[in-house]
């Protein structure tokens, strides 16, 4: 038998610690927040529309997917591409994510171009190179609309490489000059740097004395003669031997004078 006027009759409201429960006359249970209870005209008598019904549990659901978005957003700050990436794990609904999304915007919740001018402020106290700062934007899902509107200042990527010159001297001591100048242009340009500002940074790592260049050149050079010396003879030896050390960096003459003394 058809409900009157085309409606469901609510027969009683009841309101608990969190959310407001409505049920109907054919036992159908609304269960709702109380903001949205609030947005609709309920009381006890009332007959709800199918469409009325429909609204309730739409507006409920998106209530609880924005509470859920803002609940994690007090904590953390999310692009709005790994805010939906979030949204999409509590459902599939592309209209209720969408109506959440621009609830957020509305609400200053999400903002990509404050998510990415807070990341990068972060990332240059953390003296982080450019390159590494747009690959992790890139990684949280930035659109690539707004990495490419940040301005790196030139001055500001050396001052920030230069920070790490004290690391870089400790880091790779064990190695010759000219070794230690690939390996922290290498490692610099691991932290974001560009090519050049790497280099000129490795430039400014102090030159060693020239005893302790010899000092790392005997233990190389006892292990270049071990390498070849089953191998190679004569001349060939002596050439195999001459282009190991010269391409770890080792000078000419010092790799001339310790041959001298150990076959001459």
């Amino acid at each position: 038998m058809p409900l009157e006027n085309g409606g469901n009759k609510i027969t009683s409201i009841k309101f608990l610690k969190d959310k407001v429960v409505v049920k109907l006359k054919d036992e159908t249970r609304l269960e709702m927040s109380k903001e949205v209870y609030t947005s609709f005209y309920l009381f006890k008598g009332k007959i709800l529309t199918e469409k009325e019904i429909k609204d309730i549990n739409n507006q409920n659901r998106v209530y609880e997917l924005y509470k859920y978005a803002r609940k994690i957003s007090s904590k953390r700050v999310y692009s709005e591409h790994k805010m939906r990436e979030k949204l999409y794990l509590k459902t599939t609904n592309t209209i209720d994510v969408n109506e959440v999304i621009n609830k957020l915007k509305k609400n200053g919740l999400i903002n990509d171009s404050e998510f990415v001018k807070e990341y990068v402020e972060y990332a240059n106290n953390k003296n982080i190179g450019k390159n590494k700062i747009k690959a992790k934007l890139q990684e949280k899902c930035v659109f690539n609309e707004e990495i490419n509107k940040i301005h790196f200042d030139e001055k500001l990527e050396y001052k920030k490489a230069s920070s790490y010159i004290d690391k870089l001297e400790e880091k790779f001591s064990k190695y010759n000059y000219q070794a230690k100048k690939e390996h922290a242009t290498k490692y610099l340009i691991s932290q974001g740097f560009d090519l050049n500002v790497a280099l000129d940074i490795a430039l400014e790592l102090k030159a060693p004395k020239h005893n302790d260049e010899v000092k790392k050149l005997k233990p190389e050079f006892d292990k270049a003669v071990c390498q070849y010396k089953t191998k190679y003879s004569g001349r060939e030896f002596k050439d195999k031997v001459f282009q190991s050390l010269l391409r770890k960096g080792y000078k000419m003459n010092d790799i001339i004078a310790m041959w001298e003394d150990k076959y001459l």
